[in-house]
């Protein structure tokens, strides 16, 4: 048997073992997921093989967020273990685990940790066989759903800008697309082009709405920058920077951040916002959405995070 770290290739085969264990995905948006773990500094895959059949995985990641029942950081954090049901009963999942943790270790990590379901006992037993102690047990979360929207398109900046005629045009295809996706809340940018952006939505769902300061457009600098593209870059790159009069990338993030978590668990919400925060409250989630996946935002665009024992993020605007 032969277990090895993951490259860029392998990123479709794990997602084919992945999808074993986690069926409710699609192949193509697990690879998506996989191809971003296998580029990112702070989480590793393992493949096991049999030959040149594949036959598990361990996916680690490093958490600097509280981990329950330990106490430093960062922590290595077993994300995703499987192994195909003929090569159970081998040791192969505890080898799959050992290669993730020794990567932990070399990353500088003191302490390894997991989780499972509250009523998945297989799922606790076996990581009570791979030498986890157990720290708490809670009842699972029930997913929290957030529509992260960018507004359309508008005629200026300004807090008073009017959406275009495309704009308009642009917010009836938008809630057409809302409309069956269970949104039982709606909290907006109090600027007029976000506030018309899901008006149509609002006539068609009968919901009402609020209006949240929180979700207003970030101020780069209150004094102009013919070179504002470039500090609105370094901005990603360097999250505390900020420029006179202006609001840094974290402060912006923050703010954006408590509306969500301020949000009901189980609860499906819409928050109608502008590009750059749709952009920072993605990256405070996933570090790889940065500066050129605020470039190819579109107007308007559709974001939907999931968060419950797992986090999904998942793109559902498709342009027109």
């Amino acid at each position: 048997m032969n277990i090895r770290q993951t490259t860029q290739s392998d990123a479709r085969v794990a997602a084919e073992l992945a999808l074993l264990l986690w069926p409710d995905h699609t192949v193509e948006e697990l690879e998506r997921e996989f191809s971003e773990l296998i580029g990112d500094p702070e989480a590793a895959v393992f493949l096991a093989f049999n030959g040149t059949e594949p036959v598990g995985f361990s996916q680690v990641q490093l958490r600097h967020d509280y981990v329950e029942g330990t106490s430093t950081s960062p922590v290595g954090y077993l994300e995703g273990l499987y192994v195909k049901e003929a090569y159970r009963q081998d040791g192969l999942a505890r080898e799959l685990v050992g290669r993730a943790e020794q990567w932990a270790r070399e990353k500088g990590c003191g302490e390894f940790a997991s989780d499972c379901e509250l009523d998945n006992e297989i799922s606790l037993q076996v990581h009570l066989a791979l030498g986890f102690n157990e720290a708490n047990r809670r009842r699972p979360l029930m997913v929290k759903q957030v529509y992260v929207i960018r507004h359309c398109a508008a005629e200026g900046q300004e807090r008073d800008a009017p959406l275009t005629r495309a704009g308009h045009a642009q917010a009836e295809q938008l809630a057409e697309h809302l409309m069956d996706l269970g949104i039982g809340s709606v909290i907006s940018s109090p600027f007029l082009r976000a506030r018309q952006s899901i008006r149509p939505f609002l006539d068609r769902s009968g919901l009402s709405f609020s209006t949240d300061d929180r979700l207003t457009e970030r101020v780069l600098s209150a004094a102009p920058m013919d070179d504002w593209m470039e500090k609105l870059k370094h901005s990603f790159a360097d999250p505390d920077v900020s420029f006179e009069g202006g609001e840094s990338g974290k402060e912006a993030a923050t703010r954006v951040r408590s509306v969500l978590d301020e949000l009901p668990e189980g609860s499906c919400t819409a928050l109608v916002t502008h590009g750059n925060l749709v952009a920072l409250l993605i990256n405070d989630f996933d570090r790889q959405f940065g500066f050129e996946q605020w470039r190819r935002l579109t107007n308007p665009d559709v974001y939907r995070i999931s968060i419950g024992s797992k986090l999904d993020i998942q793109r559902t605007w498709q342009e027109e």
